[in-house]
This record gives structure tokens, sequence and C-alpha cells, in this order.
């Protein structure tokens, strides 16, 4: 059963076949070829496509399974990792069938920190996460994970064992009622400790709009398979500081030459050279510590109307009105407070 999942993905993807530095695919090296799919007879058979938790991984988040208009959210937060780049807590993220805000661009080895879709402190270092609570409904998702300050440690994490911050990240990921339908990430990150703390996040989009009262639009790309922008509106911290930084791109992707080489297998002596990673931007809110951060990530084409955000601080209540209606979003680890919005 895994296999044939498996053999799903893989032609999903294209088939890729590569020769790669890390030994992979049927032209790898030879003493690891016969060993990866050695059996082309396998039949593809297409994985369930919900939301789930994932114990000591993380979460995703998923709306409209396979109609290629809907969701995806992936939250690492968890101890199984292969390598740890300082991205606990971080997310990759599709709206509305487009990828949008995609962690740790050019998936490079070595990325720093502040390249990640989480939170980062002064110091270096990212405790293991741990998913808290998880719930998939029809209108929505939720996910909330502790970053807890030295908790489930590993030797990359802490460089000096003296680190006493950390963070709780909630995610709820709005969902439409039929595929192509309005959908929207919301993010509430609280911060705890000593450390000055910001929050980042990596957009794939041409260059975004200077920030406007704590929103900012990424106006994505026009090519085939995107046409969604990103609209990111910061409800906390109030009148942040909002800075812009742009991700490294392979510039072979500016010329026609360039692209066919790429095409050929061919991208220079590095192996990053060969990745086709197009233009993205990143966006950083430094903060004093023990900062909240609350952001609304709402995909929309440019001809679509902005949402309109109400955010009401004493209930941790946010309220969107958009094309096709108005969600009341609570985000809080507790259900016992009570809320009032207009009677």
């Amino acid at each position: 059963e895994l296999a044939s999942h498996l053999m799903w993905v893989w032609r999903a993807t294209g088939s890729p076949i590569n020769r790669t530095y890390d030994h992979s695919g049927p032209l790898a090296e030879p003493l690891t070829a016969p060993y990866v799919f050695h059996d082309s007879t396998i039949r593809a058979v297409a994985p369930p496509m919900t939301s789930h938790n994932l114990p000591h991984v993380g979460a995703v988040l998923r709306s409209h399974d396979m109609s290629g208009k809907g969701s995806y959210l992936f939250l690492k937060a968890g101890r199984v990792h292969s390598h740890h780049d300082d991205d606990e807590g971080s997310f990759h993220y599709y709206g509305r069938g487009v990828p949008l805000a995609l962690d740790g661009l050019p998936l490079a080895n070595g990325a720093t920190a502040q390249q990640h879709n989480a939170v980062t402190f002064a110091k270096p270092g990212q405790p293991t996460a741990v998913v808290e609570c998880f719930r998939s409904t029809k209108a929505a998702d939720y996910v909330r994970a502790r970053v807890a300050p030295r908790g489930f440690c590993s030797d990359p994490m802490y460089v000096d064992g003296t680190h006493r911050s950390g963070w709780e990240r909630q995610l709820v990921l709005v969902k439409a009622d039929r595929p192509g339908g309005v959908e929207y990430l919301v993010v509430k990150d609280t911060t705890c400790g000593p450390d000055a703390c910001q929050w980042n996040m990596d957009v794939l989009s041409r260059r975004p709009a200077p920030a406007k009262s704590g929103r900012v639009w990424f106006p994505g790309h026009p090519d085939r398979g995107f046409g969604m922008g990103l609209e990111a509106i910061v409800l906390e911290p109030f009148a942040a500081r909002i800075e812009f930084e742009k991700g490294w791109g392979n510039e072979a992707l500016l010329s026609a030459r360039g692209r066919r080489e790429l095409a050929k297998g061919k991208g220079g002596s590095g192996i990053h050279l060969m990745w086709t990673v197009t233009e993205h931007w990143l966006m950083h809110i430094p903060a004093p510590a023990g900062s909240t951060f609350v952001v609304v990530l709402f995909p929309r084409r440019a001809d679509e109307m902005a949402p309109v955000v109400r955010y009401l601080e004493r209930e941790e209540t946010i309220e969107v009105a958009h094309i096709e209606g108005r969600d009341i979003i609570f985000l809080r680890p507790t259900e016992i407070v009570e809320t009032s919005i207009g009677g």
C-alpha cells in the first residue's frame, strides 16, 4: 500500500529522474540505483488527501482533496528530522491551489533561521516543538504547537545551554465550501522568555508593495500555475515595523539560454545553481521579548476585493469580511472565556 502511494507521488510530480549529489533516483550512483524505483510495474494509487496530526513530525492541514484549487499547509513540529536547520515551528503554505509561502527557499542546507517561516530569537537555535491540539472540521482546521524553551532538545539546537525563550504557534486554516472559493490562514504566535524575537515569512512573489497600516500586498507571479497574490495583514504588534529582504534566486532563469541549460540539467559547478528557484521575498517583523504576533494571510487575485479585518484584542478574536461572507475567528487556547461581538 505504501509503495503504491509513493509511486503515485512520484508520477504526480512528473516522474523525476536525476543523478543528484545525494544519490537518489534511477540514474544515481551505480551501487544505489538498483534499490530505488526497482519495480516500475507498481500500481500508482492516490493516498487519501485529508488533514492529519502527525505525531513527532507536525501536522498537515488541507482542503478540497484533489481539486487542484484547495489549500494545503504542512507544519513542522516534532523531533523527527534528518537535519536541523533552526526551522522548528515553520510551515509550507499553498493557498487556493497556488504555492505562496514556502519555507526556507531555496531549500538549501544551512539556511539561516530567519529564512524560515518561523519565529526566531536573538540567540541561535530552536528547541523541538510538540503539537498540543489538533482539530479538523469542514469549515476550518486548527493546530496549536508549543516550541518550548529547552524542550526535547538535541545537540544542534542549542549552542550554549542558556536559552530561556520559546513560543506557541496557533494556526487556523479557514476553508471554503467549494473548490476555488475564498480560503485563508490565520496565524497567532505568542512568545515567552527574555530574548528579543522576530516573525519571519518567505513568500513566492515579485516585489511586495510598501506596507500600509500593517497590510502588505505580495502580487505573486503571473506565470501559469500561479496568478494568485497574498495579502499579509499584521494585527499584532500594533504599528509593527515590517522589513523586506529579497530571497536568493537562480540568475540562469532570467535568460532564455539559462533556462535551456537548466532544462538540460546544467546549472554550473554548484548543485544549488541547478535549482529553478524563482523570485521570492522575505518579510520580517522584529519585536521585543514577550511579543505576540497575529497575522492574517489572505490569498486573492489582484481583481478580487481585499478583506475587511477587525481585531478585538481583549477577546482575542478576529472578524474577517470578504466577498463570500463573514467569519469570526477565535485564537486562544481556552474555551471557557465568553465573547460578545455586537450583541
